[in-house]
């Protein structure tokens, strides 16, 4: 079973980054371009219509499985409006602010800089400071509504993926270690970005008070050159920024629509496995009543086990993972169900698999049914949570053995399953 994906008993549901489809990453040439020119006008109107538009379109993926399900009209409700409805009203409202922030700015700078007006000291900071304080406001309500929503969005998703129509119940969403790990990163970055804002956006009023005491009538230009170059910094940060959350989040779709791992992990060596044979793969998860065997494996592995699946496939085997998990099924009680109901676990052992809870339990749950296990060994792991006592007494082959189809072959064919 890919990756532990719900924790049982206790009415929650924990989760893991696996299952999503795929959608384009957005190229943030023009949020630089156009935010700049626009006083981030642009920015804050385009990356709300992203968010909203991407929301819509994945759920209507979604909402085609919860009508085949058979799921009541207002769980499906409660789902949508939990991660799917975006209301841009707060990124349109900062949209605004911005434009009269830019307006602001243009009318100080034609009538005290352009035409010469007289240097009021009280007028020009009371100008200057009220457009660095819309500045950061509307900055503070754009970032932190582009992470909220990023984040309910991805959670929601997540909830449905791992456990499919039932999860628009009244679930708890507990996410696992990698996800919050995650969270905590983006977060920290937001936090930082907006600390570091608050002093950016104040430089002009700061500049302006310099300027107009005669503090640095020795260097007139230093001020104006050092507000262009922290606007500058804010400008580019904040565009990777708002640009990075959204297609992380794309990204991590994207990487696992095909059981792939997260974007940014280290691709894993391949695996020494026969070549795939030609036409259909053969990985539909077995739906009968005959012996199959039960995979067990962590979702980002599954590129690497995708061959030997295929090979299995063409020696007569029948095979159930999670894939075969339909909508609206309780996940827990099919997992055991097809735990008891199996000849037979193969364990693709990995670090991910190791770490994995829910893989373990898999094992553990097969060792107790006195069932067979036979492991293949992706790459180095310790086999650490009492795997090292328990899978000592089966048949383990590791993915480097010159013969490796060969052993894995003879391995099936002794433990007589066809």
């Amino acid at each position: 079973m890919a990756q532990g994906n719900t924790r049982a008993g206790s009415g929650s549901t924990a989760m893991t980054e696996a299952g999503f489809g795929t959608t384009p990453r957005t190229p943030l040439t023009d949020f630089i371009v156009f935010g700049l020119l626009t006083f981030w006008v642009y920015t804050a109107v385009r990356l709300a219509l992203l968010v909203r538009d991407h929301a819509r379109s994945r759920w209507q993926e979604f909402a085609t499985s919860f009508a085949r399900a058979g799921v009541e009209a207002d769980r499906v409700e409660a789902a949508r409006r939990r991660g799917f409805e975006t209301n841009i009203v707060v990124p349109i409202a900062a949209a605004c602010i911005f434009g009269i922030d830019a307006a602001l700015v243009a009318a100080w700078f034609l009538r005290w800089i352009v035409l010469g007006a007289d240097l009021d000291y009280t007028t020009i900071m009371s100008a200057v400071g009220s457009s660095s304080a819309l500045f950061y406001a509307a900055t503070c309500m754009l970032v932190v509504w582009t992470t909220q929503r990023i984040h309910a969005h991805e959670i929601a998703e997540l909830a449905i993926r791992e456990r499919g129509p039932e999860s628009v119940g009244n679930h708890r969403v507990v996410p696992e270690e990698s996800l919050v790990s995650r969270w905590e990163q983006i977060n920290n970055h937001v936090a930082l970005f907006l600390i570091v804002a608050l002093p950016i956006a104040a430089s002009p009023t700061v500049a302006a008070h310099l300027l107009l005491t005669g503090t640095t009538a020795a260097y007139v230009p230093l001020p104006a050159l050092v507000c262009f170059v922290l606007a500058g910094v804010f400008h580019f940060w904040g565009t990777r920024l708002l640009g990075g959350l959204f297609n992380s989040h794309l990204s991590i779709e994207a990487s696992h629509s095909g059981g792939g791992r997260p974007a940014g992990d280290r691709a894993p060596a391949a695996m020494p496995s026969p070549a795939a044979p030609a036409g259909d793969d053969g990985l539909e998860p077995y739906a009968g009543s005959g012996p199959f065997i039960f995979v067990s494996y962590k979702r980002e592995d599954f590129e690497r086990i995708r061959p030997v699946l295929r090979r299995i496939h063409t020696w007569g085997y029948r095979f159930w993972y999670d894939k075969g998990i339909p909508g609206g099924a309780e996940w827990d009680a099919l997992i055991e169900e097809k735990l008891k109901g199996c000849a037979m676990l193969l364990f693709f052992v990995s670090r991910g698999s190791v770490e994995s809870k829910y893989c373990r339990r898999e094992v553990k749950y097969v060792d107790q049914l006195n069932k067979p296990i036979l492991s293949l060994r992706l790459e180095p792991a310790e086999l650490g949570y009492g795997l090292q006592m328990l899978l000592t007494q089966y048949q383990m082959i590791d993915s480097g053995a010159e013969d490796f189809a060969g052993e894995i072959e003879r391995a099936l064919k002794y433990m007589r399953l066809l």
